[in-house]
């Protein structure tokens, strides 16, 4: 099409596909159980971050429990991988 002395092509839906790179979500080998627990007994160390493979988190959170507001933010993650009911691992795979 040429409008203006523009030109340009209207996008279909293959285009789209090209774009986006779908993965599919796979069981993670990594417990949401076992990531509870870790979230309740030592979240404010960040321990249940290292377990998911979120590395930068874990550190942060580590970093932060020298003056104790890591615990305040392991509650909230506890209390998040309680009751969302789909969580993801670093990886993107779906917590078992």
């Amino acid at each position: 099409m040429e409008e203006n002395g523009l030109k340009y092509k209207l996008p279909d839906e293959n285009d789209y596909a090209a774009i986006q790179e779908v993965k599919p979500v796979e069981p993670s080998r990594r417990s949401k159980q076992t990531a509870i627990l870790l979230a309740f007994f030592l979240g404010g160390l960040g321990v249940h971050s290292f377990y998911l493979g979120f590395t930068k988190k874990g550190v942060a959170q580590l970093a932060c429990s020298l003056i104790g507001i890591s615990y305040i933010w392991a509650l909230i993650d506890f209390v998040r991988l309680i009751f969302q009911s789909e969580q993801y691992d670093a990886d993107g795979n779906l917590l078992t």
